[in-house]
């Protein structure tokens, strides 16, 4: 991959790649400690730490375009949808 990056656009290098940082930084762990803000907003830290920094600012003067929302209103669905 560090020979090839632009191979992690593509499927299925991109889905190995997500895979690998989800195992190695143990996402797992936190997700499956809830399905509340605070859980998803530690997923969110590890992936994204910046928008969460951000966000805790006040960064977002939007709540309509503010990530961190969305993010937690579309894993809920997410997950309602799948269980």
């Amino acid at each position: 991959m560090l020979e090839q990056p632009d191979l992690l656009i593509q499927m299925p290098d991109a889905v190995r790649s997500a895979v690998w940082f989800w195992l190695r930084n143990k996402c797992y762990e936190l997700a499956d400690k809830g399905l509340d803000n605070t859980c998803i907003d530690a997923v969110t830290k590890v992936v994204n730490s910046g928008e969460i920094r951000k966000y805790e600012r006040g960064g977002y003067n939007n709540a309509s375009n503010n990530p961190v929302l969305k993010r937690r209103e579309y894993t809920k669905l997410a997950y309602h949808a799948f269980i």
